[in-house]
């Protein structure tokens, strides 16, 4: 029998006749119809690949629906595509189902689709200039091939690739092409997101980086968009990135130069990044709070040869020559004396005999920041720097009589004693005499 699979005969979408083979492997009905077109659907059961039958042109049909079936000598209407400039023309339709298909007249192009590990990860869209997707993929198996066809008119098109892990393509690629070849091609090397632009059968502006002697340098391009690397000419060193749970800074990054870096939770652990900085300059290491989990995050940035120039947690830092003066200034002028006192430079007014502090000597400009005929700049601990020393000068000569006990640096003022008589008025007076 045909295993609960059914035949069902209607015309003008009303059902005339039903039935099946209830059991055995072969059976007949005798159906009593007017002359005309039917339709005829047979299925609805288990096994179908063992049901056949015929009915009216149809001999030894599978399960399936079937239209326009002539009974009685009737001319019935045959479905197809009646246009003659299809592809796909069918002289004996009589009735157009919408099936045509033509050739394309614009550009018929390939996408072909190689995937690596991973292919599940990886997906696609191409858009327009005026970004509307005109094709796309994704749901792919790892280690693949696939293609997808598209007449696309003369424009400027967006290759967007996306990765949901966000680690990149792993190895896959993609390319475009038409009967003249390769149009373009590419794959996402990092990151969730990437895209590349490129002209289908007109010439566009390609963006990437223009210049040849950079380490990126696109021959394709053709507006340079600011991407262009170069070899590092200052000093090279490597930042280091550690999560201790191991599963990225979930959110949280790292400025060093004023460039943003931080860890993923599909990177290596620990990451590392060789960055080009100046260390004749003070470097300030940014800690961004912006994720969670701060506590696990740790960083250290080294030279090339594994030395350890600066280190730390979810904390700030600095790193290079941050040398910061007794005042705070960063590579100021401002210097402990030997008394412990903080001098900093001065202008001195040598007409007016006024002294005035500044900050920082460094960067004065003569005739700007001071008027170099009635003005000069006094480093401190200069010659003739009468505040140098000032607070702890004096004369340390215990037997002077002008002895100084808070006096640590002897500043060669001590006047010994001279014994005599002091009173000028007296007959034995001496001039010398400073003690009577």
């Amino acid at each position: 029998g045909w295993n609960g699979n059914t035949y069902d005969i209607s015309t003008g979408g009303v059902s005339v006749a039903t039935g099946g083979l209830l059991s055995g492997s072969y059976g007949s009905d005798t159906l009593c119809l007017p002359t005309g077109c039917y339709d005829i659907t047979v299925g609805g059961g288990s096994y179908p690949s063992e049901v056949s039958f015929d009915f009216g042109s149809l001999v030894g049909s599978g399960v399936g629906t079937y239209t326009n079936i002539s009974i009685g000598g009737a001319t019935c209407a045959i479905s197809g595509c009646t246009d003659s400039t299809a592809t796909n023309y069918d002289p004996a339709a009589t009735i157009d189902d919408g099936s045509c298909t033509y050739p394309c007249l614009d550009n018929d192009v390939t996408i072909t689709l190689n995937t690596s590990s991973y292919g599940s990860e990886v997906s696609w869209d191409l858009t327009n200039s005026s970004g509307t997707v005109v094709a796309s993929g994704s749901g792919y198996a790892s280690f693949a091939t696939y293609t997808v066809n598209a007449c696309l008119p003369d424009d400027c098109y967006t290759f967007n690739m996306y990765d949901s892990w966000g680690d990149g393509w792993n190895g896959a690629t993609y390319s475009i092409s038409d009967a003249s070849g390769t149009i373009g091609s590419g794959g996402l090397l990092s990151g969730a997101s990437g895209s590349d632009d490129w002209g289908i059968g007109t010439s566009c502006a390609i963006s990437g980086c223009t210049d040849s002697t950079a380490l990126n340098y696109d021959p394709a391009a053709t507006v340079d968009d600011g991407s262009c690397t170069y070899p590092c000419t200052l000093d090279e060193v490597v930042l280091t990135l550690n999560d201790s749970w191991g599963d990225g800074w979930n959110g949280n990054s790292l400025t060093v130069d004023g460039v943003n870096y931080t860890q993923l939770s599909a990177d290596a652990n620990p990451l590392s990044f060789t960055i080009c900085v100046d260390l004749t300059a003070c470097i300030d290491v940014i800690y961004n709070a912006t994720g969670s989990y701060q506590s696990e995050n740790s960083w250290t940035v080294t030279d090339l040869s594994g030395n350890v120039l600066a280190s730390g947690g979810p904390a700030d830092g600095t790193f290079g020559a941050c040398n910061y003066d007794c005042a705070g200034v960063l590579n100021g002028t401002s210097v402990l004396d030997s008394c412990g006192v903080c001098q900093s430079a001065y202008i001195y007014n040598f007409i007016t005999h006024v002294a005035t502090p500044v900050a920082d000597a460094n960067g004065l400009i003569p005739g700007v920041d001071y008027d170099p005929s009635q003005e000069m700049v006094v480093l401190p601990g200069a010659a003739g720097d009468p505040y140098w020393n000032s607070s702890c000068s004096g004369c340390t000569d215990v037997n002077a009589i002008n002895y100084d006990s808070t006096a640590t640096i002897d500043d060669g003022s001590c006047v010994l004693p001279v014994y005599g008589c002091t009173d000028s008025t007296a007959f034995n007076y001496d001039p010398n005499a400073n003690v009577d």
